[in-house]
Order: C-alpha cells, then sequence, then structure tokens
C-alpha cells in the first residue's frame, strides 16, 4: 500500500501522503538498492510529506524500520514507530556456589542471545547508576552459557554484584528504526522528522550516512516502550555523516543503551601512497571525484589537502583508489578527512536528554551550537566534545563550538580510565585511551551552564586552543 503511494508521488514529482490514523502492521522487507531489506522504503522520492499524526508503525519484518535512500525535501510528521519483539529485558545477578549468574525476570525469546548486561537502578524511572559495571558479549566472543531458559553464566559476569538489578540487550547492533544511507550514485536532503516518536528498536534508533545537505530531528521523542528498559540498544541518534546543516530542537531522548547522541563524520584510513594517488578505506564508497581531501599524520596532525580526480567504478566495497589531482605532499599521511562530507554547521537547542546508560552527547564535527538542552541522569560524560582517529575513526574535532545555557541534573563522569573526565569533557584521541600531546579542538566556549547534584568535576578540558569558560555554576 505504502510502496504504491510513492509510486504515485514519484509519478506526480512529489505531494503530500496523509496516512490515517491506526495501527500499521509491517511484515514483509521492501528491497533497497544496497542489498538490504526494509519495512517502509523510501527511495528515489523528491518534495514529499508524509503525514502519519496519529499511525502507529509497527515494524515486523525483521529489518530496517524506515529506509531512505537518494531522497530529496522529505518530510516525515507525526509518527509512532517501534520493533514490537522482545529485544531487551530485566534481570538479576545471584552468586551461586562462587560463580555469578544472570537470572532473566522472563526466558531469553526464541532465536536471541546474551550480548549486553549492565547495572540498573532499581525503580520505575529506568536509569543506570554510576558505577557503569557490565558485561559485553560480542559475537565474535564465548557466548553465556545458557542453565535454563532464564540463566546464563559467563566469566564476565564477575564484574557485577551479587543481587544487582541489571538491563540485558538481546541484539548486537541491531537493526534502526530510521536510516539514511546513500546509493553509490545518489544522496539524500533536506530531510526532516517532525513529531515522531520512537519506541523500542534493536539497534540506533536514528542514523545518518550521506552526503547531502539538510537534516533535522524537531519535536520528537525516543522512549523505552512498555516493559523495556531500552528505546535504543543502542545510540539514538546517530550522524556518520553529512554534508550541510543539522538541526536537533524540542525533543525528548531517554533510555539509549549507548550515548543518546553522536555527531561525526568519517576519518579514513590511508595505504598505498603514491604521488598522484592513495587507497582510502572506511566508508570510501561516500567519496566522489571532485571532493577536497585533507590528509593527517599518525599523530592527527593536518599535512595538506589533494582533490580526488579518478575512481573506479565505487560500487559499494569500502576500500577505494583513488586518483589525486597534483598539490601538497602527503608522503606521511595515515588519516584523510573528505572535507566534502563533514556537517558544516549544528545546532542542538532546547532538548531533554535523559537516562541513559551510556553518555549524553558526542561532538566530533566542527561549527556548532549546543544551547538551552537538559541532561538528567547520565552517568558517563553529558557532553565529550572530541577529534577521535585511533580506534574509532569517527571525529574532525570539537572546533569553533559554544555550549551554553544548558542544564547538568545528577551528572557523573567516565570512571576508572587513566586520566580525568568531567560533566563536560574536551579531548583528543590518537591511540585510544590516552591523551595526545598535540592541539586537537577549540575553540570552544562554554558559558552560562547550571551544573546540579554534579557526582564529578563539572569541565574537564584537554588538547583545546582558544578555550573559555563564563559564569558556569557547579554544585554537588
Amino acid at each position: 500500500m505504502f510502496q504504491a503511494a510513492f509510486t504515485q508521488l514519484r509519478s506526480s514529482a512529489g505531494g503530500t501522503l496523509k496516512v490515517l490514523p491506526g495501527e500499521y502492521h509491517f511484515k514483509t522487507g521492501r528491497q533497497t538498492e544496497q542489498a538490504g531489506l526494509a519495512n517502509l522504503l523510501i527511495s528515489k522520492l523528491n518534495d514529499v510529506e508524509i503525514d502519519a499524526t496519529g499511525a502507529k508503525f509497527l515494524f515486523e519484518a525483521g529489518c530496517d524500520g524506515v529506509f531512505i535512500e537518494d531522497s530529496r525535501r522529505i518530510r516525515l510528521r507525526g509518527a509512532v514507530m517501534e520493533d514490537p519483539s522482545e529485544l531487551s529485558g530485566y534481570g538479576r545477578m545471584k552468586l551461586v556456589d562462587g560463580t555469578m549468574r544472570l537470572i532473566l525476570d522472563k526466558p531469553l525469546p526464541a532465536g536471541l542471545s546474551i550480548n549486553w548486561v549492565q547495572a540498573m537502578n532499581e525503580g520505575a524511572d529506568r536509569s543506570w547508576p554510576q558505577i557503569q559495571a557490565k558485561a559485553i558479549i560480542p559475537p565474535t566472543d564465548p557466548q553465556a552459557v545458557r542453565i535454563d531458559d532464564r540463566t546464563f553464566t559467563a566469566p564476565g559476569f564477575k564484574a557485577l554484584a551479587d543481587g544487582q538489578m541489571v538491563s540485558v540487550k538481546y541484539t548486537w547492533y541491531g537493526k534502526r528504526a530510521i536510516f539514511i544511507r546513500d546509493t553509490n550514485k545518489g544522496f539524500s536532503e533536506d530531510v526532516i522528522f517532525d513529531g515522531v516518536n520512537i519506541g523500542s528498536v534493536g539497534g540506533i534508533a536514528v542514523i545518518l550516512n550521506t552526503r547531502g545537505r539538510g537534516f533535522a530531528v524537531v519535536n520528537s521523542t525516543l522512549s523505552a516502550s512498555t516493559g523495556r528498559p531500552y528505546s535504543s540498544n543502542y545510540h539514538g541518534l546517530h550522524v556518520i555523516s553529512a554534508g550541510g546543516y543539522i538541526l536537533i530542537r524540542n525533543n525528548a531522548f531517554a533510555h539509549t543503551g549507548d550515548d543518546l547522541v553522536n555527531l561525526r563524520s568519517i576519518i579514513h584510513k590511508v595505504s598505498n601512497i603514491k604521488p598522484n594517488s592513495v587507497t582510502l578505506s572506511n566508508d570510501a564508497r561516500m567519496m566522489r571525484v571532485g571532493d577536497e581531501v585533507a590528509f593527517f599524520t599518525a599523530t592527527g596532525e593536518y599535512i595538506g589537502r589533494r582533490m580526488i580526480s579518478s575512481a573506479p567504478p565505487l560500487g559499494n566495497s569500502d576500500t577505494i583508489a583513488f586518483g589525486l589531482a597534483a598539490g601538497e605532499p602527503i608522503n606521511e599521511a595515515v588519516y584523510a578527512r573528505d572535507i566534502n562530507i563533514t556537517p558544516r554547521r549544528f545546532a542542538v537547542v532546547n532538548n531533554t536528554m535523559a537516562n541513559s546508560s551510556g553518555r549524553g552527547m558526542l561532538i566530533q564535527v566542527p561549527n556548532g551550537l549546543l544551547k538551552g538542552n537538559t541532561f538528567r541522569n547520565v552517568p558517563w560524560v553529558a557532553i565529550r566534545m572530541m577529534t577521535s582517529y585511533n580506534p574509532w575513526l569517527e571525529g574532525a574535532g570539537a572546533i569553533n563550538v559554544r555550549v551554553t545555557a544548558n542544564t547538568f541534573e545528577n551528572g557523573g563522569a567516565t570512571l576508572g580510565l587513566n586520566y580525568a573526565t568531567g560533566i563536560i569533557t574536551v579531548l583528543g584521541e590518537v591511540t585510544q585511551l590516552k591523551i595526545p600531546t598535540n592541539i586537537h579542538n577549540g575553540p570552544i566556549k562554554i558559558d552560562s551552564n547550571k551544573f546540579v547534584k554534579a557526582r564529578s568535576a563539572c569541565i574537564t578540558i584537554y588538547n583545546a586552543k582558544a578555550t573559555t569558560q563564563e559564569d558556569n555554576t557547579c554544585s554537588s
């Protein structure tokens, strides 16, 4: 039904699709151009508004929810969407004969596994404690041993305390509620989600991987479905790449299994350097002839820029040999960043971000404003501004960023590192868990923020130039 309506909109060069109130059960996946499936596929559409106020989308096909590819000027308004499957749950730790066991409140659903067990607070607010105790079991590790359909053991469970209430993920980076991902030929831009409400999903709630300009999430909510500890088992909103402006305004995000919001850009690994060619990996299929690429040394120092002059048919490979126009020497390059797919500006304004089991926000892109937001019960760093090379390959750095007039309630910081962190933390990372000696961020202004019931240092800054702090208040 939906795909037939989209076909009509495409033939009429756009328009409005009004979705009547009610429940819509998506049980069959639609084929994307990228060898994936989606419950609801929006492909090669322009100038379309989908008004789904009063409609509930239940994604039951075992694949991504809304998948958008190569579409421009799209507005999705008012839908409620979730995966009704039982993808996370609750349990309690119990020490039996010297071995720590996980006892689930309900039997593990068929076909799923124990991927992540994390200490959780008692009570109805679905929040996580500062202790940050957890056991992570990726698919490549030995899996938890089943004693019965509710009881499991694993070596990592020893990190948790006897009697501790826990939240449990049954997926390892599962399916997304909304996924915007370009094909190797097109791009999406000017996509707006307005008044969208997302319940529990097995992966990241909203993920953006596009070359296009313009993306907004406004007046929307992300909150765990009834009976689930998590809204998204992993990040809430995750920007991998985008070429223009990003707006996040008047939203309420809660109950994420990892960071609430991660604004990042792609760092490419460099190999096979020749005078006028280079091989790049890590999402290199996003790059195009004519793009300007900046190159960096192993310590993250900028060494020069070159233009991409030629490329083979890109396909869906993420490791590609590119020809380069003559220019600055790059023989010491280890990392690269495509300037054309780094966000130009971002604004995160008047949002509430609460009860995450991870961090609040990661800011790894330049030219942004964070203003008037409330962060509540975030056990790790609430705002982490950073450059990230090794191992995450995620960030160009927090450059020309202002953090002003935000409120932080019951905030904490990341524990157990060999350096201190605060509720707001600025740092560079070239080698994991080590503070480099060179500058990676700044200018940054942190002013007029209010920290209430702080459980750690309020502001910690490393590796930043031209950073100012004014009129912040911090009370424990």
